[in-house]
């Protein structure tokens, strides 16, 4: 020990990742509780698996893969699907869930166990604000993925338009208004609090961007979350329906980001 010196910032991340390995996330993936968290959990997973493409025949890997539901969604298409997770138990879980069905691998996502070019698409649905080094595991998104394929990220946005709303009510209504946590607080799990600009900004280090999309307005504001509840199932549709394709036309806005975008790199290493 004498001749180590151990900051106060290793031990903490020492401990982070100790605690991470053991996480089951069920205290934070949220369960349906209300028809704006149902619309905005199943349209984001919809829209990130639509735009890794046509999986039949092909390798996609999903980064982050938690419970393990969006790769073997993915093999259940005819992807020959891998799901990585640092956590051992998230990744027993989904081995005695889904089975053999997918590949299932315990890494970090900024240190991929893979080759270089080994998978058609590669697939990281709320996941990123997790990772301690995101720049290190775009790069790693990059670097496994085939130069024509394609990396699908999605995160919250902590500048939504529910955010900014909640942001304001804050200020008549302080401390306690949304319960433990408000909309625009970063959860304790997150490293990163990321809004459009920050991502793009990342992800455009190592990725050409296609495709930048929104999912959701207001989702966590509580009296819009109440007065959906209260309509007809048709009526609370239509408004979701709606706000969704605004979503779409201003992702600065949205709840949720979803980019899609090719490695920068050229075919010739």
């Amino acid at each position: 020990l004498n001749k180590m010196e151990i900051s106060t910032s290793s031990v903490e991340e020492c401990f982070m990742r100790v605690e991470d390995l053991e996480r089951d996330m069920t205290s934070v993936v949220p369960t349906s509780q209300s028809r704006d968290s149902d619309f905005l959990f199943r349209n984001m997973t919809q829209l990130c698996l639509a735009a890794c493409g046509d999986p039949r025949s092909k390798r996609i890997l999903d980064v982050g893969s938690g419970f393990g539901q969006d790769a073997f969604a993915l093999a259940s298409k005819g992807a020959s699907s891998f799901g990585t997770d640092p956590s051992l138990r998230m990744t027993n879980w989904a081995r005695e869930t889904y089975g053999s069905q997918v590949s299932w691998v315990q890494a970090w996502g900024e240190a991929l166990p893979f080759a270089d070019r080994t998978f058609d698409a590669v697939l990281c649905k709320g996941s990123l604000d997790h990772f301690k080094n995101p720049d290190v595991a775009i790069f790693e998104f990059a670097r496994v993925v085939k130069c024509e394929g394609r990396v699908v990220v999605a995160v919250a946005n902590f500048e939504s338009l529910s955010c900014r709303i909640a942001r304001i009510v804050d200020l008549v209504f302080p401390r306690g208004r949304y319960g433990i946590r408000r909309p625009f607080e970063v959860p304790s799990d997150h490293f990163t609090r990321y809004d459009p600009e920050l991502l793009l900004g990342q992800l455009s280090s190592q990725l050409s961007i296609e495709d930048i999309r929104g999912v959701s307005l207001g989702w966590g504001l509580e009296l819009y979350s109440r007065w959906l509840a209260q309509k007809s199932a048709r009526t609370s549709r239509i408004v979701l329906n709606l706000a969704d394709r605004l979503a779409r036309r201003l992702p600065q806005l949205a709840d949720v980001l979803v980019v899609t975008g090719k490695p920068r790199r050229s075919s010739i290493t």
